[in-house]
């Protein structure tokens, strides 16, 4: 079972250990594309319970968080 994003949820985008706030989900279509308030836009991923920012290798990831990856 996969807990969906909801409307006014706050989201962050991540990978390799960094993680950078993105706002609000402001939208949600049928086919499961989320748009945030910071204007980025994210799909699921195949039948996960991921989603994957258009254009890109970053995830979005529940909640405020905002964290640089200290090995870099």
């Amino acid at each position: 079972v996969v807990a969906a994003p909801r409307l006014g949820d706050e989201v962050s985008y991540c990978f390799n250990g960094d993680y950078y706030p993105c706002g609000k989900i402001t939208r949600i279509t049928k086919g499961w594309r989320v748009t945030t308030d910071g204007g980025k836009t994210f799909n699921r991923y195949k039948e996960t319970g991921g989603w994957r920012m258009v254009g890109g290798t970053w995830w979005m990831v529940d909640g405020v968080v905002d964290e640089r990856n200290p090995h870099i």
